[in-house]
C-alpha cells in the first residue's frame, strides 16, 4: 500500500519492478500487432491482450517510474513513421537537459523532486540521491563505495540504475553501462530503417522503443529480483 492506494506487485519482489517490466512489454506488443496486421485474426487479439495488459498493469503498480516509462515507450512507438528522426530527437533533448541546467536554480536533476505521477511518489528522495552522488564524486569515482547510507541518503536506498552502477563500479562502470544502453538503442534504431520487410521494420522498431522504457525506468529504480 501507499497512501491508501493497492501497489500491485504481482511474483515481483516490488512494484516498480512489474510495472517496469510491463511497460518495456507494451511496445512490442503493438509491433507486433502492426507486424500481423494482415494476418489471422487470433494473433492480432493475442497481441492485443498483450497491449491491453502491460497497460493495465503498469498503472496497477500505482509506480510513477514505470507509468512515465510506459508513456516513453507509447510516444515513441507511434513515432514509427517518423523514425529516422531519432537521432535529431535525442541530440535535441540532450540539449534541453543542458539548457534547463544552466538556466534553473537548481540543478536540473531537481526535477526529480517535482514528479509525482502515482500520487504518494518519493521523489525529492531521489533528488537527494542524485544530488548527493554528484558531490561525492570524489569519493566513488575510482573503485565505488560499498553503499550511500553515509551520504544521509534514506535507508542507503539506491533508487536508479545509473547511481548502481557508479557507486558499486566507479566511472568507468558507469560509462560502460551507458554506452552498453546507447549501443542497443542505436543498433535497434539503425537495423529500424533497413529497408526490410514492414513487419520486420515494427518488430526491430519495437525493440528500440522497449529498451527506451527500460532507460527510462533506469532512472528510477535499481534492477533486482525477477526483471
Amino acid at each position: 500500500h501507499r497512501d491508501g492506494r493497492i501497489r500491485c506487485s504481482a511474483a515481483f519482489s516490488h512494484a516498480i519492478l512489474l510495472g517496469s517490466f510491463a511497460a518495456s512489454i507494451m511496445p512490442m506488443s503493438i509491433a507486433l500487432l502492426r507486424a500481423n496486421s494482415r494476418k489471422n485474426m487470433a494473433a492480432k487479439l493475442f497481441c492485443l491482450l498483450g497491449v491491453v495488459c502491460s497497460i493495465y498493469v503498469t498503472i496497477a503498480s500505482a509506480s510513477s517510474g514505470p507509468i512515465l516509462a510506459l508513456m516513453a515507450g507509447i510516444g515513441a512507438v507511434f513515432c514509427f513513421r517518423y523514425r529516422k528522426y531519432a537521432g535529431i530527437a535525442a541530440y535535441a533533448l540532450f540539449g534541453l537537459v543542458i539548457f534547463l541546467h544552466l538556466t534553473m536554480k537548481a540543478p536540473v536533476w531537481h526535477l526529480f523532486s517535482r514528479i509525482d505521477v502515482a500520487g504518494g511518489s518519493t521523489g525529492y528522495h531521489r533528488y537527494h540521491l542524485y544530488d548527493q552522488t554528484v558531490n561525492n564524486f570524489s569519493e566513488w569515482a575510482l573503485i565505488g563505495v560499498k553503499g550511500v547510507a553515509h551520504w544521509n541518503v534514506w535507508a542507503g536506498d539506491i533508487t536508479s540504475m545509473y547511481v548502481a552502477q557508479a557507486v558499486f563500479g566507479g566511472l568507468l562502470t558507469l560509462l560502460l553501462f551507458i554506452w552498453m544502453v546507447g549501443l542497443c538503442l542505436r543498433f535497434s534504431w539503425r537495423c529500424s530503417l533497413l529497408r526490410l520487410d514492414l513487419a520486420l521494420q515494427w518488430l526491430l522498431w519495437g525493440f528500440f522503443c522497449s529498451f527506451l522504457t527500460h532507460v527510462v525506468s533506469f532512472l528510477s529504480v535499481s534492477y533486482f529480483g525477477q526483471i
